[in-house]
């Protein structure tokens, strides 16, 4: 049996969120048997075969094909918006494999009815915040306070994701199976998708410190840093996204500063160093105007030992999300032993439920409230660092790996 996995998403930032966790968990966990042959897909530009360490004593083959970048040179745009939408799989078709696993639905996946697809979806946030991260084309249209070459960029920009998320979706409907990661986006998919709900199965992820070569540091500043911190420890590590409602978390620090004394905020993730250029400027804004500013440290991007630490050493992790497919960032929280608020929402409550503090509604007051109450509450604290560790310990990568791999055996 021939099974070709696609490793792109590890090579276009995937590998640093929760769709790495899952690819890297799974894949580190496969059959091994004489009866079985890997044809691993990736792009030119790195190898994550041996950044991984995926090969080890496997019998697999290697297909590289070219990376296209984006370029404001007409040709090279029109072949990369090409090799987008219309990807070709022809170096891969060549092995005819049986069953060929996609990690990334926007990526593709070869048109032949002898090869079995099974996708992995991990969300469907796009058409779930469609106003956030998929406007229609025709919205820009109409912005007559734009010079018509940037009009004429938003919208080519705007039209080149709807399709590619169109073809995502058609993909999905093709599979011969689809994976999701939670009931909460098996629902989307049903819902928004409309991908048949007898080819869906659940599989969950789970907690992953990851211990790669560089995931085992931590630097001797941010040791010193948690050393030196006087009185409680607020943690958000993350993006500033639109569904990341990180502007409320800092509302809510300034208002507990001033209120009830003082405290810190740890902000990590790679947007939150002094360099990035893609900090939100609305973000950026509030914590440069906080009267606490001086206590609230950006770190920048931060290994897996690190962000593992620093679990260990907060009073509290706030994760203020509108929408998650999973909420793996939540459940490393309760793994690593701290107590979690976090807004109602999307999956929370099926990963969660009992073992965080919810808010039940959005907004900085609301999670001020909730600060309030963990920080002053050590019995409310400590049973959610209990029930938090108990939760957690229901997910499990080994059950999770046998039953994909009880999907793809079946496939055959």
């Amino acid at each position: 049996m021939k099974i070709a996995f696609d490793l792109r998403p590890l090579q276009i930032g995937h590998q640093n969120r929760g769709i790495g966790a899952y690819i890297l968990n799974i894949l580190e966990r496969m059959p091994k048997n004489d009866g079985l042959t890997y044809i691993f897909l990736r792009y030119d530009s790195s190898n994550p075969i041996d950044k991984y360490n995926l090969g080890g004593e496997l019998n697999y083959i290697d297909v590289v094909i070219k990376k296209r970048s984006f370029s404001k040179n007409p040709i090279k745009l029109l072949l990369y918006v090409y090799s987008n939408l219309v990807p070709a799989f022809n170096k891969l078709k060549r092995h005819k494999p049986d069953v060929f696993v996609q990690c990334d639905y926007l990526l593709g996946a070869p048109k032949n009815l002898r090869t079995k697809i099974i996708t992995i979806s991990y969300d469907l946030i796009p058409y779930v915040l469609r106003g956030y991260y998929l406007p229609s084309w025709r919205k820009y249209v109409g912005f007559r306070h734009l010079r018509i070459r940037s009009r004429v960029r938003l919208i080519l920009h705007a039209w080149f994701y709807e399709q590619k998320y169109r073809n995502g979706i058609r993909l999905l409907k093709r599979s011969k199976r689809v994976i999701s990661i939670s009931k909460s986006t098996t629902s989307d998919l049903v819902r928004l998708g409309r991908v048949p709900e007898n080819k869906i199965s659940t599989i969950y992820p789970a907690a992953s410190f990851r211990k790669n070569k560089q995931d085992v540091i931590i630097r001797d500043e941010i040791k010193e840093l948690v050393k030196n911190l006087k009185g409680p420890t607020i943690l958000y590590v993350g993006a500033t996204d639109r569904r990341r409602q990180v502007k409320e978390l800092i509302f809510a620090y300034n208002l507990y500063n001033a209120r009830e004394g003082a405290i810190n905020l740890l902000l990590g993730g790679k947007e939150f160093s002094t360099d990035s250029k893609s900090l939100d400027p609305k973000v950026k804004q509030e914590i440069l105007s906080s009267s606490y500013s001086d206590t609230i440290h950006m770190l920048g991007k931060i290994t897996e030992a690190e962000k593992k630490y620093l679990l260990e050493n907060s009073s509290v992790f706030v994760y203020p999300t509108l929408y998650e497919g999973f909420g793996l960032p939540v459940l490393e929280a309760m793994e690593a032993g701290c107590p979690v608020i976090t807004y109602r929402n999307s999956s929370l409550p099926e990963i969660a439920d009992g073992a965080v503090l919810f808010t039940e509604e959005y907004g900085g007051y609301e999670i001020y409230i909730s600060l309030c109450r963990i920080l002053q509450d050590d019995k409310l604290a400590s049973r959610l660092v209990k029930e938090g560790k108990a939760k957690a310990k229901l997910f499990n990568w080994e059950n999770s790996a046998n039953q994909f791999w009880e999907e793809i055996m079946n496939c055959k």
